[in-house]
């Protein structure tokens, strides 16, 4: 969300969702209208980002259509305690 903020531009939207992706994940999805992603995903914020997910068991997806603008996934496995046996 940081991110998202640095590179808000006036005008452009930030939307941030939370969602269930099936009954054993769910997904975490901030997406921007600003100036895009980092090539190679170098901003140091998005590689503590893409550290913390993978150490947590997730995957995290950036994608910059058209170079502006930037949607950033996390998908994580739900505790056990939450899923549905």
């Amino acid at each position: 969300v940081a991110h998202a903020i640095e590179r808000f531009e006036p005008g452009a939207d930030i939307d941030c969702s939370v969602a269930e992706e099936d009954p054993r994940h769910w997904r975490i999805t901030v997406v921007d209208q600003g100036s895009g992603a980092p090539v190679g995903l170098q901003s140091p914020g998005l590689l503590l980002v893409r550290t913390v997910v993978r150490r947590h068991g997730g995957t995290l997806q950036i994608d910059t259509p058209g170079g502006t603008g930037c949607s950033v996934t996390l998908r994580f496995r739900r505790p056990a305690s939450h899923e549905e046996h």
